[in-house]
């Protein structure tokens, strides 16, 4: 029996690499230079953590988390951009293409033969979202313009960022270990 299963990817189009297709496969997918980041990006200019990508109900939503490089989503500068099929990413000396891949498997133990099955896809409910919207607050342009709670909620945001982060990593290890195991 076959089902298809639909799964957004960043296809590499400009970037030395073995594999161009990268599938985002965790809720929250981090590009960059750091040994954390699902897409690891060898350019000196790259920062550890630089952009985040999550998935919003409207596909994928990717935010870069520093202004240099600049990030171009189909050409124009953004900050934060919610992906659609085809649209183009490019940051640095790399060159991405947003696609959801249509993949077919075949399932190895079926009780009906030639049974048609819709996949199950597990998805948290999220808001439907028009425009991106920052998992970041914006920083004001003086720091001292903050008040004392202001900068507390802050560093609690970030903190819980930093959290769900480490969640996910270490949920992914333990997957990973489940699977060669």
């Amino acid at each position: 029996m076959k089902i298809s299963i639909q799964k957004p990817l960043l296809k590499v189009t400009r970037g030395k690499t073995k594999n161009p297709f990268r599938p985002i496969d965790s809720d929250r997918f981090l590009i960059g230079a750091g040994n954390c980041c699902q897409l690891q990006l060898s350019a000196e200019e790259i920062p550890m953590v630089y952009a985040i990508v999550h998935q919003v109900q409207g596909g994928c939503q990717i935010e870069a988390l520093y202004s240099e490089p600049v990030m171009l989503v189909n050409g124009v500068e953004k900050q934060f951009a919610i992906l659609q099929p085809g649209d183009s990413l490019s940051f640095g000396a790399y060159e991405f293409e947003y696609l959801l891949d249509q993949a077919e498997h075949v399932l190895r133990a079926t009780d009906v033969a030639d049974q048609q099955v819709q996949p199950v896809v597990k998805q948290s409910v999220v808001p439907m979202q028009s425009e991106p919207v920052s998992l970041i607050p914006a920083v004001p342009e003086k720091i001292e313009d903050l008040t004392a709670s202001e900068l507390v909620a802050r560093i609690e945001k970030e903190l819980e960022l930093l959290d769900e982060l480490e969640q996910d990593e270490l949920e992914q290890e333990s997957e990973i270990s489940r699977k060669i195991a």
